[in-house]
């Protein structure tokens, strides 16, 4: 088969992808690289932060100045400070010369600080520091130092949560936060891995001396159905491992190394998440990146753990579709995917309803993520007029006009749920709007005030809403 030509950015040569997902990412590059902005970089590991982060400093005034790389997480901290900061002689057993830090190595240029979460607090406070004056002192040594330098950091946890857990300093989390760049999982780009195939199939054939030049329909067709945690950096380990393997010049699907589990969609708890809105952000619980929140900021289970494997079809539609929803949310109101400001997008903790199991065809993952679509505008709307969305129209007779027969008033907070002439059935219902509207919206705490189940509660809107629709159909 013809594979297609790698399309890379203007940025950066290694820098592949044409999906959506990647246009989006290339178009903060762009934005971001000519100015002076700190850059946080977010996403799973492998997906690729340091070579955003180059492509960030290739695209900047300081391309031609230094660019300097440190793994927070590779150093012992007391360690850490001195590849940062530097030290004097004699600073600490060991400390045998004077030796400069990153920071003036790469005074003028770009410092990219993977892993930042790892910093220990001590070096938070020091790192804080340099942020705020461009200044520090080496490890033993008295002197300030002044530097001009860029710093792009890059995590796979949502710092976020570090903050409330008191692992990361809020005000260095908010320095770092100031532009925000969160690459979407391999997975969820699917339309790009037959691009990395392709460039990594004649990088590496050259690198091992193999003639390989193609790859099969079948291997490419299992390649773009897998889950790729590892993302970027597990494929192309695939893909060297499959040259290696490889009799033919063309690989095939016995040269992959396959998992017996990678036939079918892992059953590991998917989430959704908070400020990484690229679509599809469906991601595993181990990353800490959350997209969709409840009100409870919990991450929201997508997939029904408990049923048998899901069709791969299935599923991948359900997240090509929910990526769309998220992408079009940062795109069409960045502010609601800023930060720490974001908006819970689910307000019910219970969100059975979104779940997709075995038993669901097309049409019933079409009508569940239609549904989350209609409750995230909702979400959206109500958090935008800082007000509280009404569980059902404004009914009844309110103020001398006529309403429709069988609907109910809009409750103030001074008004009382019943009034002479109402069935219980509404009092019911008005005492549920009600509570809904004094928890926010939250259905999980109003069904504990109201003292019923949450799925209770849930059906008791359902059946509302269809008796809406049906008097709206009579009245047509």
């Amino acid at each position: 088969m013809n594979l297609p030509t790698p399309v890379i950015s203007d940025n950066s040569e290694r820098i592949i992808g044409e999906s959506a997902p990647m246009q989006v990412v290339l178009r903060q590059v762009a934005q971001v690289a000519p100015t002076k902005a700190t850059v946080l970089i977010t996403g799973e590991t492998g997906v690729g932060k340091d070579v955003i982060a180059q492509a960030i400093h290739e695209g900047s005034p300081r391309k031609h100045k230094p660019f300097k790389a440190v793994n927070c997480g590779a150093f012992y901290q007391d360690l850490l400070q001195s590849e940062l900061f530097g030290h004097e002689k004699g600073a600490f057993t060991g400390a045998t010369n004077q030796r400069r830090g990153v920071f003036e190595q790469a005074d003028g240029g770009t410092l990219f600080l993977d892993e930042v979460a790892e910093m220990s607090p001590e070096v938070q406070v020091k790192f804080l520091r340099v942020l705020e004056t461009q200044e520090f002192t080496r490890l033993g040594g008295e002197r300030n130092i002044t530097v001009n330098v860029r710093i792009i950091a890059a995590t796979n946890v949502n710092l976020a949560t570090s903050v409330r857990q008191k692992k990361f300093r809020q005000d260095l989390y908010y320095r770092l936060n100031l532009f925000r760049i969160q690459i979407p999982p391999l997975r969820d780009r699917r339309e790009d891995i037959p691009l990395f195939v392709s460039a990594f199939i004649s990088e590496l054939s050259a690198e091992h001396g193999k003639p390989i030049t193609d790859i099969t329909s079948d291997a490419l067709n299992y390649l773009q159905n897998a889950d790729w945690y590892g993302n970027v950096r597990e494929l192309r380990n695939a893909i060297e491992t499959a040259i290696i393997s490889a009799t033919t010049e063309e690989l095939q699907l016995k040269d992959f190394p396959m998992d017996p589990e990678s036939q079918q969609v892992s059953l590991v708890p998917v989430q959704t998440s908070g400020t990484q809105l690229a679509p599809t952000q469906i991601v595993d619980a181990t990353t800490g990146e959350v997209d969709l929140l409840d009100e409870s900021g919990g991450a929201l289970q997508v997939v029904d753990t408990s049923g048998g494997a899901i069709a791969t079809e299935n599923v991948a539609i359900y997240k090509t579709i929910l990526g769309l929803i998220l992408s079009a949310i940062r795109l069409l109101e960045p502010a609601a995917t800023a930060g720490n400001e974001v908006p819970f997008l689910i307000p019910d903790e219970d969100t059975s309803w979104m779940q997709i199991n075995d038993t669901d065809d097309v049409a019933d993952v079409l009508r569940k993520a239609l549904e989350i679509l209609s409750t995230i505008a909702k979400t959206l709307e109500h958090r935008a007029q800082e007000g509280v969305l009404p569980i059902a129209p404004p009914t009844g007779q309110q103020g001398g006009s006529q309403m429709p027969e069988g609907y109910l008033p809009a409750l103030n907070a001074e008004e009382v749920i019943g009034r002479v002439g109402m069935t219980m059935a509404e009092i019911e219902r008005a005492a549920i709007q009600k509570t809904l509207a004094e928890a926010d919206g939250n259905k999980t705490e109003a069904a504990k005030i109201l003292d019923i189940g949450v799925r209770t509660l849930h059906r008791k809107l359902d059946a509302y809403k269809q008796e809406d629709n049906n008097s709206v159909d009579a009245q047509e």
